[in-house]
């Protein structure tokens, strides 16, 4: 089944660089808890119906990830769309880009359930996202999930209207 996520790219310039910076969430769960390059995302999710406006979608989802409440009506003016990309799989992500910043002491993401040890009967709670942290654009680049990687060159292209 092909799912369609969506999310927030927050970014904010260095002051001492005037570079931009990213916010990503890495992987949480045991499968992602030895990998680093590669093991971090966007923070975005799925429509809780086929309904839901994609914007409240992002912006719901990245609250439920990173642990920092957006509000629509206060940010929808800044929200820059990046446009869709795909995973290897087929599953297509819509990401809006966003300036803000984040403390990450702030950091808290819900939890997920699954069987582990597999096979075991043992039923666990990890945390969806285990962590945040800001990158730079080419850092970024390196350790989320190589599909995503064309959002960041998007919002460099973005910036550079600016």
């Amino acid at each position: 089944m092909i799912h369609h996520s969506m999310g927030i790219l927050l970014y904010r310039l260095n002051k001492k660089t005037n570079q931009a910076e990213v916010l990503l969430a890495h992987c949480g769960g045991p499968y992602w808890e030895h990998k680093d390059d590669g093991a971090w995302s966007i923070p975005k999710g799925r429509p809780l119906t086929p309904a839901e406006d994609p914007q409240v979608t992002a912006i719901r989802e990245f609250g439920e990830e990173v642990g920092q409440r957006l509000d629509l009506d206060e940010i929808r003016e800044q929200m820059q769309p990046l446009g869709i990309s795909r995973s290897s799989k087929g599953n297509k992500i819509t990401i809006w880009a966003v300036e803000g910043d984040f403390d990450l002491k702030n950091f808290s993401s819900n939890l997920f359930t699954m069987e582990w040890p597999r096979e075991s009967g043992q039923i666990q709670q990890f945390p969806e996202m285990d962590k945040a942290d800001w990158f730079d654009v080419d850092t970024a680049r390196i350790k989320m999930f190589p599909y995503q990687a064309e959002f960041i060159d998007r919002l460099e292209e973005l910036l550079d209207k600016e």
